[in-house]
């Protein structure tokens, strides 16, 4: 009972970082902006990392190859933020760090799918996890898009120019919510396909996922009022 409730209070705190991470980070730039940016990232994967139940050991590990990836992050940043000259970003240490920050997510993903969506009895905290794997897909899809502008610089079309993570960060979510703003678009054939993957799960797991969630609450609800009266 109390393992439950820590995994519980697990997906709560997770939630409120990825709130955290939407809330606060638009409102810092350039290379302060980008340290507090990854700090709150550092957060979340932390977060993640906490809900796989890992022993003490293999959990240090975790936390070890979060924090090396965190540090090329910030390398990479300084790189971009302190060179005058075109944009020319270390691309081996960002490459590296979003490598490792999808491997992270897709592993979270692939966890956090089995257990929540394993359960009998759905509570608040539950949904609070289904509601954190929906904005862990727009998460992961920004690093996807990142490795592929990495890859291709002329991957993407903008109206601004894509410099920083939260181009990227913007893109995804509006794809994924199927908004399409249409100030960033996709050029390259196999950003093409992801954008369209990621708008298809966009559409597919809130009506399909969250939804069974929901009805599990209700039916949880219904059940007890059953035997109340």
């Amino acid at each position: 009972m109390l393992q439950s409730k820590s995994i519980q209070n697990k997906y709560s705190q997770l939630l409120f970082t990825l709130i955290l991470l939407f809330l606060i980070a638009p409102f810092f730039i350039g290379l302060i902006g980008s340290l507090v940016t990854e700090l709150i990232f550092f957060g979340i994967i932390f977060s993640l990392i906490r809900t796989f139940n890992l022993k003490r050991k293999n959990f240090l590990l975790y936390v070890a190859i979060a924090g090396l990836a965190f540090c090329f992050n910030i390398i990479s940043s300084v790189y971009i933020l302190t060179n005058e000259s075109e944009f020319n970003p270390d691309k081996l240490s960002s490459l590296i760090s979003n490598l490792i920050n999808s491997i992270f997510v897709v592993m979270a993903l692939i966890l956090l799918n089995k257990k929540i969506f394993s359960v009998k009895q759905v509570d608040g905290d539950i949904l609070k996890g289904g509601v954190s794997v929906f904005f862990l897909i727009g998460i992961l899809w920004t690093f996807i898009y990142q490795i592929v502008l990495i890859l291709d610089s002329h991957a993407f079309s903008h109206s601004k120019e894509i410099e920083e993570y939260n181009y990227l960060f913007h893109f995804s979510f509006t794809t994924l919510t199927t908004l399409g703003y249409g100030d960033i678009t996709p050029i390259n054939q196999f950003a093409m396909n992801l954008a369209n993957l990621e708008a298809i799960v966009g559409m597919m797991y809130p009506s399909i996922f969250i939804a069974r969630l929901v009805s599990l609450y209700y039916d949880r609800g219904t059940e007890r009022a059953r035997l109340i009266f």
